[in-house]
């Protein structure tokens, strides 16, 4: 039975999220972007998302589904870009000598008391052909599931939010 709240934040590197990813040539990829050629990790995050049913609607009827569309007020999910950048230097520094000043590099996974701490990205050679190690803890794990939580919600608070199509929110702070 799924949960009536659903919280998903996505938190990234701003600047590995917005680097533009070759596409394969794949013709089942999206019917209504054919032509692309490439693609940032933010857009397939943001795209997933947004696109994709996220909760069962709790009236009994196992077959519906509730989409971003159909519900007022609530967002499927979030994603946040981190920069450890400064604006200035954000502004200033191409790709990729943005990412060799430094890169947010957590791989913290937290899904109801559980958290999977990993090495591994999520893409398809890291399913397919690596086998990375990986650290499970279950049950709350005396309070460092939360920990985790909370510091994600913490950076979540001093990134940027992705609004799809390359645009950024701007920063408050």
């Amino acid at each position: 039975q799924t949960s009536p709240h659903v919280e998903m934040k996505l938190l990234l590197d701003l600047n590995r999220a917005l680097r533009p990813v070759p596409l394969p040539n794949n013709d089942d990829y999206d019917d209504d972007k054919q032509g692309e050629t490439s693609l940032t990790s933010a857009e397939a995050c943001y795209r997933a998302l947004n696109n994709h049913p996220i909760n069962k609607k709790d009236d009994g009827d196992d077959d519906t589904t509730t989409t971003n569309d159909d519900r007022s007020q609530t967002k499927p999910g979030q994603i946040f870009l981190l920069s450890a950048l400064n604006n200035f230097w954000q502004k200033i520094l191409p790709n990729p000598f943005n990412e060799a000043q430094g890169v947010f590099h957590i791989k913290a996974y937290v899904i109801d008391d559980t958290l999977i701490l990993s090495g591994a990205n999520l893409s398809e050679e890291y399913f397919t052909d690596r086998h990375d190690r990986y650290l499970l803890i279950q049950n709350g794990g005396n309070g460092l599931v939360d920990c985790y939580a909370d510091l994600i919600s913490a950076l979540c608070q001093h990134a940027q939010e992705y609004q799809g199509n390359g645009r950024v929110a701007e920063s408050e702070k």
